[in-house]
């Protein structure tokens, strides 16, 4: 089964490593599509740990709100890679409440100190 950020391999194999630390996103676009799937296993750590913004980040309130949600699929729309900063723009389909949402975001994210982190959308 293919993993559920629509990579292609399974998620022990895709984003697993990265949850867990083993590996680190090697572009924007694996950090988008790791986070996605971070969403979806509830690896809120990892959410914590690949956002520059930490100080606004809560457990508690994203954990409450994924207990509604049963995630559909991920659709990258585009990528725009600039080397040390990059856009991803996605549509992240989902149920909440089991009615059909999709979230479009443009995502900004740099490369800082070798290392991805996922600064905000535009």
């Amino acid at each position: 089964m293919s993993c559920c950020c629509g990579f292609g391999a399974d998620y022990i194999s895709c984003c697993l490593p990265l949850h867990t630390g083993k590996i680190k996103a090697e572009s924007a676009e694996q950090l988008m599509r790791s986070r996605y799937s971070a969403f979806v296993h509830m690896q809120l750590d990892y959410l914590k740990k690949t956002s520059a913004n930490k100080q606004d980040f809560s457990k508690s309130k994203i954990r409450l709100w994924l207990k509604n949600v049963t995630w559909q699929k991920l659709e990258i729309v585009s990528v725009e890679d600039l080397v040390t900063e990059a856009y991803v723009t996605f549509k992240a389909y989902y149920l909440e409440f089991k009615k059909p949402q999709v979230m479009e975001e443009k995502s900004y994210f740099q490369k800082i100190n070798n290392t991805w982190l996922y600064i905000g959308s535009k």
